[in-house]
């Protein structure tokens, strides 16, 4: 996850809009940043539509070609019903995801009516039952996620409690194609039900179920079934949640292979809980989870559920060089955290937080998803115009079984300064520096610095600058070519519709991740621009 240097997700206009649209409206909104007179203006869409557009364009050496791709969403809404379309197009598609052809066409679109007591929609539809240990089907754009089925989906709202039925056929293949195909049928049923009001006391279950291939040469299809029960509720201040899922199916995955199932089917089971309380300033979070083997996918091994991660989602760009990515199929841990808030007139609001978990394998001799992670962190204002975050993290992650010794031991100290000149500009200063020790990689040290100037109403310049002191073998065991990383960042929110964001520079490889669901970039090398427009 790049909390800084991330991209955004991408999306391209037609080959005759290259990136001179683009560069046209960077120009454009300079120069209005430079003018001090007031500006004014917006696009309307005739009433009950809406529309976001959105693209991205980079062309890297390392590429060796241009990359231009987009997304364009359509709606209509009129009293309770809504109907929309979404277009898409990947001339070509961007290759660190996608293997493949250039590609463009329709690939949702859905008619829905929403009233007090009915929720019904046809065509595409995504969805999440419970916690999303049964069923989840969803978007995600930065990671290049799009699960969903087409169907119909309904959800009956009664008085204390819902319940939601589903049939549909999930997409296969990449994201970035337009033409992916669909096979195999979902079918599936979810409800909730509040049974005591005052502890807020609610049950729910769920079922999915679809058909996977078992003989590519007879195209045999059996079944694949899941269920959960979950149950909530508020207890003397504290607020509980479980759930409790099994999958039941044929042995056809690599996944349940891996975790030892060799007969004709397999047996999975998924348990979460989470307790949270707060108590003045002093909030407190605990979650816990056992998956093993609770596979549910579909044909093209898409995942159609995603249990939570019970992981910290770190803000800092180093804390998050090595993710852990989420596998359902064998991982158990848990994770804590609290934070205390303390009010002070003379100084200003102080908060400071402590997280601390570990994932692991259900075998011990298998060290793959092996986690620990702890966090400190500190945040202080002073006043209204400046706020300083300083943290440090212990992080011991599986490296290599080449070793006596196969973990990676990594120190991080992190630093953040947000200093608001006056009411028009600011700077913001990050700083990170991380010690990366094992027997495999060895030692060396990676600097990461930020430097931000902001411009009210929404314009940011950044330079972000990394290096670190790798040895030769070092940068080929770690499958990189540099040390150094200089570049250069313009963000712009034009008229609150249009956010642009301009990258030209180096940048190392690294992961996105959103909920434990991670994607690697390659290092890039060359000019990036996005626009995110709404109307």
């Amino acid at each position: 996850m790049r909390a800084v240097t991330t991209r955004s997700g991408r999306r391209k206009p037609t080959p005759r809009q290259r990136p001179g649209g683009i560069l046209a409206l960077a120009l454009a909104a300079l120069e209005v940043v430079a003018s001090t007179a007031p500006v004014a203006g917006q696009v309307r869409l005739p009433y009950g539509f809406a529309a976001s557009y959105q693209t991205e364009y980079s062309r890297a050496r390392s590429f060796g070609k241009e990359i231009f791709e987009n997304w364009v969403d359509l709606d209509y809404s009129r009293g309770d019903l809504t109907a929309g379309l979404r277009f898409v197009a990947f001339q070509p598609p961007d290759p660190s995801v996608f293997q493949g052809r250039a590609s463009r066409g329709v690939d949702l679109y859905y008619a829905e009516y929403d009233s007090e007591r009915l929720k019904a929609r046809a065509g595409s539809f995504y969805t999440q039952f419970g916690r999303g240990l049964a069923l989840r089907l969803y978007e995600d754009r930065p990671l290049r996620l799009d699960h969903n089925a087409l169907g119909g989906i309904a959800t009956w709202r009664l008085r204390q409690g819902e319940i939601t039925t589903l049939w549909g056929q999930t997409v296969e293949g990449s994201a970035e194609d337009a033409r992916r195909t669909r096979d195999e049928p979902l079918y599936g049923t979810s409800f909730d039900h509040t049974i005591w009001e005052p502890a807020k006391l609610m049950v729910g279950g769920s079922w999915a179920t679809t058909d996977v291939l078992v003989d590519t040469t007879t195209r045999h299809l059996r079944a694949l079934n899941i269920g959960s029960g979950r149950l909530s509720g508020t207890v003397k201040g504290v607020d509980l949640a479980s759930e409790v899922a099994v999958v039941e199916g044929p042995n056809v995955f690599p996944a349940t292979r891996k975790r030892g199932f060799t007969g004709p089917r397999f047996q999975g089971t998924g348990v979460y809980a989470s307790a949270t309380s707060s108590i003045g300033g002093l909030g407190l979070v605990l979650e816990a989870k056992d998956y093993d083997a609770l596979v549910f996918q579909n044909n093209a091994f898409k995942n159609l559920n995603l249990p939570p991660a019970v992981l910290r989602n770190h803000t800092f760009n180093l804390l998050n060089r090595h993710p852990h990515q989420l596998d359902a199929a064998d991982e158990r841990g848990f994770q804590f955290e609290g934070t205390w808030v303390i009010k002070n007139l003379a100084m200003g609001e102080t908060a400071l937080l402590f997280n601390s978990g570990l994932t692991r394998n259900h075998q011990k001799a298998n060290l793959k998803n092996y986690v620990d992670d702890t966090y400190f962190e500190i945040q202080q204002e002073f006043g209204k115009a400046l706020s300083v975050t300083a943290g440090i993290s212990h992080q011991k992650v599986f490296a290599s079984y080449d070793t006596p010794d196969p973990f990676r031991t990594l120190w991080t100290p992190v630093g953040d300064v947000r200093w608001r000149l006056n009411d028009v500009h600011s700077i913001h200063i990050q700083l990170e520096h991380q010690h990366d020790r094992s027997e495999y990689y060895g030692s060396f040290d990676v600097e990461f610095a930020v430097l931000e100037w902001s411009r009210s109403p929404g314009l940011t310049l950044g330079l972000l600058v990394e290096h670190a002191n790798k040895s030769d073998l070092q940068l080929d065991r770690l499958v990189e070519s540099r040390r150094d990383f200089v570049s250069g960042t313009i963000d712009y929110t034009l008229f609150n519709q249009h956010e642009l964001r301009l990258f030209y520079g180096k940048r190392n490889k690294g992961f996105i991740c959103v909920g434990g669901v991670c994607r690697l970039e390659p290092d890039f090398d060359g000019f990036e621009a996005s626009l995110v427009s709404h109307f």
